[in-house]
């Protein structure tokens, strides 16, 4: 007696059956990352366009009720108070920035 089987492992019924279902599922899974692909950019493209749209309009507003020699003060007053919200707002959901060393800055660099 022998245990061989005549059938091939790659024809036999189990083999078709769990081919056909790996298929599938790799075709869902494609399918719904695909979508999921498109709706997260769409999303993130809006969001950016809301946002790029409103600092249009604060700077067209601090440019309108600015006087031509002082639109420079006024546009650098808005970004330093923008960094200054950054801040708080990084400093109140305790997200840390690394500072960034500038090859002044590194130890080496400095005369003792």
């Amino acid at each position: 007696m022998s245990s061989k089987t005549d059938k091939k492992p790659m024809r036999s019924a189990a083999w078709r059956i769990s081919l056909w279902a790996t298929l599938a599922f790799a075709f869902g899974t494609m399918v719904v990352f695909v979508f999921l692909h498109n709706f997260v950019a769409g999303d993130i493209q809006r969001r950016g366009d809301v946002w790029l749209s409103g600092e249009v309009e604060t700077l067209g507003d601090v440019a309108e009720h600015t006087p031509k020699d002082a639109l420079y003060d006024r546009v650098v007053g808005e970004v330093a108070e923008l960094a200054v919200c950054q801040r708080r707002l990084a400093h109140i959901m305790g997200w840390s920035r690394k500072r960034r060393r500038t090859p002044e800055s590194h130890p080496r660099h400095q005369n003792p």
